[in-house]
């Protein structure tokens, strides 16, 4: 491998494939608001959001684990400072889509429509990110829910995790897991959705908890997996199985499947993450390269800012009468799909390449602004 191509080994790329993976998934499954609210393709293809839970448990225990021993006095601190990195890491790509989201909707709304008392009056709320704490609240990217899912979650379970590693990670996780996801499975009939009301909070704040409970779960797995002797062949086996249940996701996924098969799913999911967090399958080394960490970036740029295209092609389609007839037509979904997919991924590399020299100058005036203030002491 040339020098260039090198990553740091702490990185599994691999993981960053399947979340690109994932992502054009969901990507598809949004193509519904180009049809009006018709799911042609990957009907339920929002599960996917699971496997991005299970990844951000994984690596939060991974993240408690290189910790010193738990300040129980310090631990709401802690926890705070740890939902704060992670949301200082994906802000830029959030105010990005935000704006572009702004544009779009009154490009295709008007504003008349946007700047409605409502909307405006719920904005301040959006801002504090606890959409699934049922608090009425504006969209303003269109996956906000997933945000708000994922901090409020962790907000719950970090200090858990830190204050009863062991237990929680061993016993805890996969309980509380099982538990969550039956629930949903048994009150609904499926685990997608995020919005109804749970008499406490929204479900995507229940599906955050299982889904992040399973990722601290599987950290613990895939750690007792690395340690275990791996004979001849079993780590091409294993290369098999996760690379089979990845895909097998997406073939189950492609058809309207509800209930239990939904939580099939999810236990693929846990299974793949199991084995690529371990890093005992031979395929791992294939994805251990700067490409496959590229993607992994990407996939989240072009999640917090894909939803705005789609109100700029139901323009153009509703202001053509030639498109407005190749929409309906055979080709005409599985193309504009297409197309959907294609615009998000170049969308996503425009709000990387706007965003990045925006952070880079914002930190290096933060350290010049310490260094001044240390000097002058």
């Amino acid at each position: 491998m040339k020098k260039s191509q090198r990553i740091p080994t702490a990185r599994n790329a691999e993981l960053d494939f399947w979340k690109f993976f994932a992502m054009i998934i969901i990507v598809i499954h949004h193509s519904y608001n180009l049809f009006e609210k018709k799911r042609l393709f990957f009907p339920h293809g929002s599960i996917y959001v699971e496997f991005f839970f299970i990844i951000s448990g994984f690596l939060m225990a991974l993240s408690a684990s290189k910790k010193p021993r738990c300040d129980v006095e310090k631990l709401g601190t802690e926890t705070v400072g740890v939902i704060l990195g992670k949301l200082k890491r994906l802000l830029p790509y959030y105010i990005f889509g935000w704006i572009t989201m702004l544009i779009s909707d009154i490009a295709y709304f008007g504003a008349d429509k946007v700047f409605t008392a409502d909307h405006l009056l719920r904005v301040p709320f959006s801002l504090t990110l606890l959409h699934v704490s049922g608090i009425p609240m504006q969209d303003v990217v269109g996956t906000d829910w997933y945000l708000s899912a994922m901090f409020m979650a962790m907000a719950v379970l970090y200090p858990i995790l830190r204050r009863w590693n062991d237990i929680f990670i061993k016993i805890a996780a996969p309980l509380i897991a099982i538990a969550a996801y039956a629930f949903m499975i048994n009150r609904d009939g499926y685990v997608v959705g995020f919005m109804e009301w749970y008499g406490v909070f929204c479900k995507g704040f229940f599906r955050g908890i299982a889904g992040i409970s399973l990722g601290c779960s599987a950290f613990a797995v895939s750690r007792w997996l690395r340690r275990q002797f791996m004979y001849k062949g079993v780590p091409l086996l294993l290369s098999f199985v996760s690379t089979g249940c990845m895909l097998c996701t997406a073939a189950l996924m492609y058809f309207e499947i509800r209930g239990v098969y939904q939580g099939t799913v999810v236990l693929l999911f846990y299974i793949a993450v199991v084995i690529i967090a371990s890093r005992t399958a031979s395929i791992n080394a294939v994805f251990q390269n700067k490409f496959c960490v590229k993607l992994g970036k990407l996939s989240m740029a072009v999640y917090l800012t894909h939803i705005s295209l789609t109100r700029w092609i139901n323009l153009a389609v509703e202001n053509s009468e030639t498109l407005l007839n190749f929409r309906k037509s055979e080709p005409g979904p599985p193309v504009l799909t297409a197309v959907f997919v294609v615009l998000s991924l170049v969308f996503g590399m425009v709000c990387i390449a706007v965003t990045e020299p925006i952070e880079k100058k914002l930190k290096e005036l933060l350290k010049n602004q310490k260094q001044k203030q240390l000097t002058s002491e």
